[in-house]
């Protein structure tokens, strides 16, 4: 347990990291814009693959029974999940009616594998990520007016539809490779 949860507190830190101030400033005048998005795309992968060994590292605890339907749940909903994913990172048209794409992708992936999973580590895992997602938005929506986003045509719509539909894919078929989880 305790190496899944050293890899959630440095993905959370890095994450909250750039909030205290004059830290993400500081660190870019150091490493340049390029450097400085390097290192938090390095120690949150970092972060990442640690809490991935610790989770297959963790003794399993029954907490409660999943449902029989969680599975199928987390199954369907996933592909939103990862459009939710690509939404946030490019043009489209998504962000104009669902604002922090990348927070709610990770809620509702949160949310789904806790639906399919009744044991201690996911409760904890998946629920400190719901959490965190959650208190971000607050904190993100109190701090920054909506930014206005402008109209993109259609078909960038229909690319990030297309590429997540492709990495959900992907992700079906090396779900078990990665995380040790068969998914059927």
């Amino acid at each position: 347990m305790e190496i899944m949860l050293s890899g959630f507190v440095l993905f959370i830190g890095v994450h909250l990291f750039p909030s205290l101030p004059g830290t993400k400033d500081g660190l870019t005048q150091k490493l340049g814009t390029r450097g400085y998005k390097g290192l938090f795309a390095l120690a949150s992968l970092i972060g990442m693959i640690v809490i991935v060994m610790g989770m297959g590292r963790v003794e399993w605890t029954l907490l409660w029974v999943a449902p029989v339907w969680g599975r199928a749940l987390t199954l369907s909903a996933m592909p939103f999940v990862i459009v939710l994913l690509c939404a946030a990172h490019m043009p489209c048209n998504i962000k104009r009616i669902i604002r922090h794409p990348m927070l709610w992708a990770v809620v509702l992936w949160s949310m789904l594998h806790l639906t399919a999973n009744g044991d201690l580590a996911s409760t904890i895992l998946f629920g400190g990520f719901a959490l965190f997602s959650i208190i971000m938005m607050i904190l993100i929506n109190r701090r920054d007016p909506k930014p206005e986003v402008v109209k993109v045509p259609w078909f960038k719509d229909v690319i990030v539809l297309a590429l997540g539909g492709f990495i959900y894919m992907g992700i079906l078929h090396s779900h078990q490779y990665f995380t040790g989880v068969p998914i059927t």
